[in-house]
């Protein structure tokens, strides 16, 4: 007998052999299945007609495609195209909100700003226009005070007005400030006639110098505010202003202070002037207090010269002003 094998195979038909093992005999594991016949599948399938729009377009009629429905791959591939663009598009959306929200609040702040400039360029307008009307406020009151109401002179302590610059036009300038410097000199004269008589009694003695020294110092104390206000103000006026009165009180009051130094140069000892007989007087016992007085009496001497030219030269102002007759012969009867 052959070995087992070497045995021939009985063939399954045969009634005498035995049937041969099948592992496979109910499920064949190389046969063709179906993906499609899944449940999962199948009824995504059914209901496919429900759900149009998942279809694309672009294949419906096409050409070797059969019209209709789509499949259900086709189907679930474009359901997850357009849940892909909604999400891209919500997170598109939510990238650029805050850049929206950001551009709102710079055009805001940008709004608010431009508001707060303008609310100050109108308050600064509001200001100067103020202003303006202040300033022209001020020049109608400054133009509403007189000159002579500015104190301006002297320069270290002021107490009166005093600019010939600026308030006497040019024409008239030489003759005011010759009238501001004889006042000068007539200050000078005082107060060396003071000293004068404070020599002489020093140089006599006696109880008679005391009243002369008491004399002198009137003059000197009243002498230089009368100066001033009696016929150098009317005379600064005058050229200031041109009126005929001013030119008039000048002439009547400078005549008495052109008389009142004619008296000081004769020197007479009872009046306390240092002039010519007082000045024969003091070189006899002490020459120099002779000199003092040569010095006095000389300086009342060119207060005089320059009186009378001062004099002159106002009254042919005030004639080439257009002074008249009458007005020359009242001036001349009140000065004689």
């Amino acid at each position: 007998p052959l070995p087992p094998l070497c045995r021939p195979v009985v063939a399954a038909s045969s009634p005498m052999a035995e049937p041969p093992f099948q592992p496979f005999k109910d499920e064949d594991p190389f046969a063709e299945t179906n993906p499609f016949a899944d449940p999962s599948v199948t009824s995504v399938t059914s209901q496919a007609h429900d759900i149009e729009e998942y279809s694309p377009p672009a294949r419906q009629g096409g050409a070797g495609e059969p019209t209709g429905t789509a499949g259900p791959k086709e189907t679930v591939k474009e359901t997850g195209k357009e849940k892909g663009k909604e999400k891209v598009k919500e997170k598109g959306k939510s990238k650029v909100a805050p850049a929206s929200s950001d551009t709102t609040a710079t055009t805001d702040e940008s709004t608010e700003r431009i508001k707060q400039l303008e609310t100050r360029i109108a308050e600064l307008e509001a200001r100067e226009k103020e202003l303006d009307r202040r300033e022209k406020e001020v020049k109608k009151l400054e133009r509403m005070i007189p000159p002579e109401a500015i104190k301006d002179w002297p320069p270290c302590y002021p107490i009166a007005h005093n600019n010939i610059t600026k308030d006497i036009p040019s024409e008239k300038r030489t003759m005011v400030r010759i009238a501001y410097y004889l006042w000068l000199h007539t200050v000078i004269c005082l107060v060396w006639n003071v000293v004068c008589i404070v020599a002489m009694w020093v140089s006599k003695g006696g109880s008679k110098w005391g009243g002369l020294f008491a004399l002198a110092l009137v003059y000197c104390l009243l002498g230089t505010p009368l100066a001033w206000s009696i016929w150098y103000k009317p005379l600064y006026k005058a050229g200031m202003r041109g009126k005929s009165r001013h030119y008039m009180n000048f002439l009547l009051s400078f005549g008495f202070h052109f008389l009142f130094c004619v008296l000081m140069v004769l020197g007479l000892s009872e009046t306390a002037s240092a002039g010519i007989i007082m000045m024969i007087d003091a070189f006899t016992e002490n020459p120099t207090v002779g000199l003092f007085v040569l010095v006095a009496a000389c300086a009342w001497g060119m207060n005089v010269c320059i009186g009378a030219f001062l004099w002159k030269y106002a009254r042919d102002k005030w004639k080439r002003e257009g002074l008249n007759d009458t007005q020359m012969a009242a001036v001349a009867t009140a000065f004689v």
